[in-house]
């Protein structure tokens, strides 16, 4: 069976590299790539040279298209703090927004694949932390777009 599979925030180290593994797979149809190149780069994609491979610059909340995937993997978000604390609200975006726009490009009974953060738990009082632990959280902290954006896509 031919899978087709998009990636949001394929520019950036995670996301370039799971390009290359992805795009070993045998059944691999279509790999399609969004990104707005806002942290990531096109220079971290462009030795890809495979006619299944397509890149689309376009922010993860706004990217249409009439495919629909077999599997959607949402890596577009800022990682690093002088990213999301100077840019809080578009970090918002690109991960709850991002998530909700993605989702509707799924097939029924796709995959759907979100990169979190273990800053969900923000300092957390206990380590290692169980499965249960809820964290100890600064929701209006500088880092909190970044940290609550993350938790809000998780729910």
């Amino acid at each position: 069976m031919s899978r087709s599979v998009l990636i949001s925030g394929g520019c950036g180290f995670l996301g370039s590299h799971l390009v290359d593994r992805l795009l070993r797979r045998s059944d691999l149809e279509k790999l399609i790539v969004v990104d707005n190149l806002w942290t990531g780069t096109r220079d971290n994609v462009a030795h890809v040279a495979d006619p299944r491979f397509d890149l689309q610059i376009a922010d993860a909340e706004s990217f249409s298209s009439l495919q629909r995937f077999d599997e959607i993997i949402h890596l577009a978000s800022p990682a690093s703090p002088l990213w999301y604390m100077r840019e809080p609200v578009r970090t918002i975006k690109a991960n709850i927004g991002g998530a909700l726009n993605l989702l509707t490009l799924l097939k029924p009974g796709g995959r759907f694949c979100f990169a979190s953060t273990s800053e969900v738990y923000g300092d957390p009082l206990v380590s290692p932390q169980p499965e249960s632990y809820r964290g100890s959280v600064d929701c209006t902290g500088p880092r909190a777009s970044y940290d609550e954006s993350k938790r809000c896509t998780e729910a």
